[in-house]
């Protein structure tokens, strides 16, 4: 993003239009201070209406974002391995749906995205530090998110994504239409368990070990830290 920036150059311009120019900054300067005041703002309004939101789903089903069942629960066949089916009976018999595993509910990208910043942003000040991105943005795939999206995506050079920097990164990639299999513009319960596994499945063998499995379940314990 530019900035709006006065400047002055020396000529026969009188007094007072130097002046007059000089004002004209000050006004740009403070229309994008308050901008960036209002943007803020709405950040902060929307999570607290997430948090309202959460906390309301939380009620129902408070642990519902908890891998909480050992490998050996999950492994109905005993064939030290999970299959989609193994794992989809898991997360139904949890709860693990979108309406749980989601801020509000509403599997529209920009809400989803939403979600995520939540996610990321694990001690839940509002912001996203470079260290939180670290730890969570290498388990997306590299043409979704890559290092240096996190320079990219921070707009005003703060060293700190705001939720509507994130919200705006997600936008640009191709994310939600990844996990939107059937191109029917919403994230169902089954494409979410879909997308849930592939990361799970780290090595991309099609099946998870007990090793990813106790993985997943340290990453999801890291994202309250």
């Amino acid at each position: 993003m530019t900035w709006p920036i006065s400047s002055t150059r020396l000529t026969t311009l009188t007094l007072a239009l130097v002046g007059a120019a000089t004002l004209a900054g000050c006004g740009d300067d403070m229309e994008a201070r308050e901008a960036m005041d209002y943007d803020e703002s709405m950040d902060e309004a929307a999570a607290e209406v997430a948090d309202a939101q959460m906390e309301a789903i939380e009620a129902d089903a408070p642990d519902s974002l908890e891998i909480s069942e050992d490998f050996s629960a999950v492994d109905l066949n005993g064939d030290s391995q999970l299959d989609m089916d193994e794992v989809t009976d898991w997360a139904q018999r949890t709860g693990f749906s979108y309406r749980t595993w989601s801020e509000n509910g509403d599997s529209t990208p920009k809400a989803f995205y939403g979600t995520l910043f939540a996610r990321f942003d694990g001690d839940a000040d509002g912001t996203v530090t470079r260290m939180e991105w670290s730890r969570h943005a290498p388990l997306f795939p590299s043409d979704i998110l890559t290092e240096s999206d996190f320079t990219r995506w921070d707009e005003d050079g703060n060293g700190e994504l705001r939720r509507s920097e994130v919200v705006a990164g997600f936008e640009s990639t191709d994310l939600y239409a990844s996990i939107d299999s059937d191109g029917s513009s919403s994230i169902e319960d089954a494409e979410l368990i879909e997308w849930f596994y592939d990361l799970v499945d780290t090595n991309d063998d099609g099946v998870i070990d007990a090793t990813e499995w106790s993985d997943a379940q340290a990453y999801h314990r890291s994202m309250e830290m």
